[in-house]
Formats: C-alpha cells, sequence, structure tokens
C-alpha cells in the first residue's frame, strides 16, 4: 500500500465525514477526520485589518439558516443571491443580510384598512419588525386612498413611527384634496439617521414600524383599493 501512487487508488464515493487523513500539526503528524477539517476556522494571514475568524458554511434556499449552531464570522449565500453572516453565536445564532435591496420585512393588508377608532391611533395592521442590519436601510408605508368616507374628518396628519411613537416621517392630508383629488400617501424613511433628529439604530436589535393617524374629528377610514396597490409598510436594505 505505501508504494502505491495516490493516482492508481479506488476513488472513493460520496464523503461522510467520518474518513480519517493525516495532517501535521505543530510538526507532528496526526490523523484527523473530514468533519474536523471542515469545522475548522479561517484566520487569513499576512492582511493587516482582516485577521478575524471567518469561515463559509454552506447555503439556504432562502434567508438565514433555521437550525443548527454556527459561530461568529460564519456566513452563508442563499439561492436567492444574499448573502448572511451570523453576528451572534448560537443555535442558530443572529444573522444579518449583506447586500443592499434585501427586504428585511413586509407587511401588506388583503383588505381595506379598519379605522383606528380614535382621532389618535394606529391604522390597523400596518407594521412591520425586522432584525436591524449593520448598513442602512429605509422604512416604507404606503396607503393607495387614506381617508375617504362619507363622514370624513376636516384633515388628518398621518405618521411613520417606531413602536414607541417616535415620529420618522409625516404627511398631511386635508379634506378639499380627499373630496377631490385622492392621491396615494407615501412615506419613507432613511435609518440609521444622523443628522435633524437623530434615530441611532442598533444592529441585531428588533425594531417595529407602523403607521399613526392624528385626525381632527372623527376617525380615520380607508376607499376601496381594487385595482391600486395594497396598504403595505416594509423595510429594505440600502
Amino acid at each position: 500500500m505505501a508504494d502505491t501512487k495516490i493516482s492508481d487508488l479506488t476513488a472513493a464515493s460520496a464523503l461522510a465525514g467520518t474518513e480519517v487523513v493525516p495532517v501535521v500539526q505543530s510538526a507532528t503528524t496526526k490523523k484527523a477526520t473530514i468533519t474536523q477539517i471542515l469545522a475548522g476556522t479561517v484566520a487569513p494571514a499576512g492582511l493587516t485589518g482582516a485577521t478575524a475568524a471567518s469561515r463559509y458554511v454552506g447555503g439556504t434556499t432562502g434567508g438565514a439558516p433555521a437550525s443548527g449552531t454556527f459561530a461568529v464570522g460564519d456566513y452563508v449565500v442563499d439561492q436567492t443571491g444574499v448573502l448572511w453572516v451570523c453576528i451572534t453565536a448560537g443555535s442558530p445564532g443572529t444573522w444579518l443580510p449583506g447586500g443592499s435591496g434585501v427586504e428585511l420585512g413586509y407587511t401588506e393588508l388583503s383588505a381595506d384598512p379598519a379605522t383606528n377608532g380614535t382621532t389618535v391611533g394606529d391604522i390597523a395592521g400596518l407594521s412591520v419588525t425586522i432584525t436591524a442590519p449593520s448598513r442602512s436601510f429605509m422604512v416604507e408605508g404606503y396607503l393607495p386612498v387614506p381617508l375617504m368616507s362619507a363622514a370624513q374628518p376636516a384633515f388628518a396628519t398621518l405618521y411613520l413611527t417606531d413602536s414607541a411613537n417616535v415620529e420618522l416621517a409625516r404627511a398631511f392630508v386635508a379634506a378639499v384634496a380627499i373630496n377631490y383629488a385622492p392621491s396615494p400617501v407615501v412615506f419613507r424613511a432613511h435609518l440609521p439617521r444622523t443628522g435633524g433628529t437623530a434615530y441611532p439604530i442598533t444592529p441585531g436589535t428588533s425594531y417595529t414600524f407602523k403607521l399613526r393617524a392624528v385626525t381632527s374629528t372623527g376617525t380615520l377610514s380607508q376607499a376601496t383599493t381594487s385595482g391600486l396597490d395594497r396598504p403595505h409598510i416594509r423595510a429594505v436594505t440600502l
């Protein structure tokens, strides 16, 4: 066996990970399994500023791994082309997407939103909860034809806020515009925000964003949206 060339050996079938191969560790020849070798982290040598542990651990059909145990620096590429990086070790740990245009969360109403039930309140069903990425992202809210009703308020101020009602964006709608020229209302907030009223973001932390209304009198309602985009709220990386 010792005199047989590697090229003359019988080809192996699919590897199980338990196969043993020789390795040199600290100038001593030892044995290791394929699984042990693949489990090793990679720390690039000689590249100043890029020596933290990192390893490619496989792929998913979509999104971050939902099971398994991972270390900080592990990354996967899903089959939609998004790279996910583990920022907190665990089972499965905390993962954040890399790259722009990644949808972090989306909520769409299949029917017109109910009234907010008061002159000050959340618009029912229009909220989204995300895990904040390590890069900038945008939160967008969309109402196709707001405040159309027989007993409409004289005016309303619509807000995009977080769960603590901290304002991120607003729109003012007057009754005359409601009666004669209904048009969509779109809210957009780019986060984190450093200018004006700062709104810092902690990557890996959960945030909830929602749409909210303050009306002059009465309650907020919604016209039929047949043929239009449905009311929605979403967050996407920039």
